[in-house]
């Protein structure tokens, strides 16, 4: 197996297409894990997704905080590049999420690279 970077956008659309079809999601890879014969056994994504985190108070109005979260939004829009918005299941936007336009991609534990 080899590990390289993606060679032009039809390809980044097969790997993301191959992660689909075998129950799982990439977004926007930039590598690509190839076997001897060039079929696409993975890939992820380095630096090509903008990755949102926020957070709201509480004690905000449910106004307040739906309004927060279509601006957030809206500045992800305008960069025109994938995004991807991580929700913890305890948030209460979570049941919002899909109102907002956004679909579930599987769910998973966040994991930080130690310094």
């Amino acid at each position: 197996m080899i590990l390289r970077e993606i060679q032009g956008e039809a390809e980044a659309q097969r790997a993301a297409r191959a992660a689909q079809a075998d129950g799982h999601a990439c977004i926007a890879p930039t590598h690509v894990l190839v076997n001897r014969f060039e079929e696409i056994r993975g890939c992820f994504s380095l630096g090509r997704i903008d990755t949102a985190f926020f957070w709201s108070h509480t004690g905000n109005s449910k106004f307040d905080s739906v309004k927060f979260g279509k601006q957030t939004i809206a500045l992800a829009r305008l960069r025109s590049r994938p995004a991807a918005y991580l929700c913890t299941h305890n948030s209460p936007f979570s049941v919002l999420m899909p109102g907002f336009g956004f679909e579930l991609i599987g769910e998973a534990n966040l994991w930080r690279l130690k310094p």
